[in-house]
């Protein structure tokens, strides 16, 4: 019997990454899994979804969809105000699930999911632990053999004067972990910018972060959300070594990752030569790669990694102390 895989929100996440993923998927692996369901309130966004990508219904109640479908796995991608209680009604039918970052608005829905999430196989759609490029920045660090001694983030945006812009900056707060170990300590220092645009809501800013890492490393973040340029870098030194990289996307075009030894450029890996047949952001961005490694597991009766654990927590607390202006964080 085929899995069946349902899509629960149809709005831009979904149609940008999840939906062409999950198609893909679908399209490789014809006698595993079918694309059976896809829910939205919006039953206009929810038939174009499946239009779009070969759902067999639509539903606009994710409820009767999960009742009537029986489904073996939930993609959930709705507003972060609705992760959390959705969520629960997902792992209270034990159902496997990949649910979008970050998991609740805050750290005390988090630790609700975390508790009735034991026992599910599921996963924190933290995709930039999957994209290509970060995935081989990981590898080429592995392969020196030495610790990191420090990382850089740099997280640019091009008008974004959102109220809060901590659920965007938990992407490059998570990458670092993922990149460089877990955090110990961090010290936050803001930049508040009235003057973004006339009228903007109060409360965008700069955000400037200082970070000792359990590992001994240490590791500045920058996020600049109403730059004049769209970007997102990651700089990693070791002794004697030095990695670049560029996400793919906006300016950066496929991005890169350029690695010097001793002051010499000694490897220039372009992103679009590490995806197959295809340089769209569901790849190059890691949208395939997680949806295709958990389906993969859980086909073949496999422990799922990147589920709601400490790694998963750590940066709800860091994106909550910066929601809160807060000027120190320990973890």
């Amino acid at each position: 019997m085929k899995l069946k895989i349902v899509q629960v929100g149809c709005g831009w996440m979904p149609s940008a990454g999840h939906g062409p993923a999950l198609a893909r998927y679908a399209k490789e692996n014809p006698d595993r899994v079918e694309l059976a369901a896809c829910c939205d309130i919006n039953e206009e966004s929810a038939k174009q979804h499946a239009a779009d990508f070969g759902y067999a219904r639509t539903y606009t109640d994710m409820a009767q969809m999960l009742d009537a479908e029986e489904p073996g796995f939930v993609n959930l991608a709705v507003p972060v105000s609705l992760t959390a209680p959705m969520g629960l009604q997902v792992f209270e039918r034990k159902i496997p699930m990949l649910l979008e970052k970050p998991p609740g608005v805050d750290v005390p829905q988090a630790r609700q999911l975390e508790q009735a999430s034991v026992g599910v196989p599921h996963r924190v759609a933290f995709n930039r632990r999957y994209t290509p490029l970060i995935v081989k920045l990981c590898e080429k660090i592995a392969e020196t053999g030495l610790p990191i001694m420090s990382t850089h983030c740099e997280f640019l945006r091009v008008n974004r004067p959102d109220p809060d812009f901590s659920s965007t900056a938990i992407h490059g707060i998570d990458a670092v972990a993922h990149i460089a170990g877990p955090y110990q300590r961090l010290n936050f220092t803001y930049r508040e910018l009235p003057e973004a645009n006339p009228g903007a809501v109060p409360g965008v800013a700069n955000m400037h972060v200082q970070a000792q890492m359990q590992n001994g490393g240490v590791a500045t973040l920058d996020f600049c959300p109403v730059s004049g340029y769209s970007a997102e870098r990651y700089t990693v030194h070791v002794h004697n070594t030095s990695f670049f990289m560029a996400m793919p996307g906006g300016a950066e075009g496929e991005g890169y990752l350029k690695i010097f030894h001793r002051g010499k450029l000694t490897e220039t890996i372009l992103g679009g030569t590490l995806v197959e047949g295809c340089s769209e952001n569901y790849m190059t961005n890691g949208f395939y790669g997680e949806n295709a490694s958990f389906l993969d597991a859980l086909l073949a009766g496999q422990p799922i990694s990147g589920g709601m654990n400490e790694a998963a927590i750590a940066p709800m607390i860091i994106t909550d102390a910066m929601r809160s202006r807060e000027s120190f964080c320990e973890l």
